[in-house]
């Protein structure tokens, strides 16, 4: 101000309202010399980096779903893994059909189930998939037992969890005039079959 100040004294005697619109004026003026050369660059800079900015966001906002993506990939074939192990279980070579038999038989005398009939119905199956390696058979086994309601489901139960690779396609319960305390159950349980092919089994 002390600058302004030297300025004024030296110009010629002035009204102090023109002297102050003078000072206004040569203020005003330094402003806009400080705003070119010193603010003027740096807006330009900014507005230079605002757009890059606004595409680094979107960049980061896109790499989330992405990464969302991949975990949910990841979720997915992390299902089928699991349906693929469960299936593999399931399935029984031909030679292994008698093991299945006899687990069906023991957790039968386990839960007090009499077996009348226990028969793999080999007519009945049907091809499921062939490929170069055999063919898969869906063998339907015909189970007539006598039991009561609660060693039933105990035995049902077991059988689920045994892991002989069985399903329930049917069943039917009756009354036994024999005994009141048993009933018939008839039902057609279900498992795979592999089979190797001609070929494999000369491998």
């Amino acid at each position: 101000m002390r600058f302004l100040e030297v300025l004024l004294d030296k110009l010629p005697p002035l009204e102090d309202k023109n002297r102050n619109f003078i000072l206004i004026g040569f203020m005003g003026a330094i402003l806009l010399v400080f705003y070119f050369v010193a603010i003027g660059p740096q807006l330009g800079t900014l507005s230079k980096v605002n757009p890059q900015i606004s595409l680094m966001s979107q960049d980061i906002i896109k790499a989330k779903e992405d990464s969302q993506k991949v975990s949910e990939y990841q979720g997915e074939i992390g299902k089928l893994e699991n349906t693929i192990t469960e299936i593999n279980q399931r399935i029984r070579s031909r030679e292994e059909l008698p093991v299945v038999l006899e687990g069906i038989s023991r957790l039968a005398d386990e839960h007090n189930v009499h077996v009348n009939q226990l028969m793999p119905q080999v007519e009945a199956q049907e091809v499921l998939l062939t490929n170069s390696e055999g063919k898969f058979f869906g063998l339907p086994i015909l189970l007539d037992v006598s039991s009561g309601y609660h060693d039933l489901g105990k035995f049902l139960n077991d059988m689920q969890k045994e892991g002989l690779g069985l399903t329930i396609e049917r069943l039917t319960i009756a009354n036994n005039a024999d005994d009141i305390a048993r009933h018939s159950v008839k039902m057609t349980l279900r498992t795979i079959v592999f089979e190797k092919s001609a070929e494999e089994k000369k491998n």
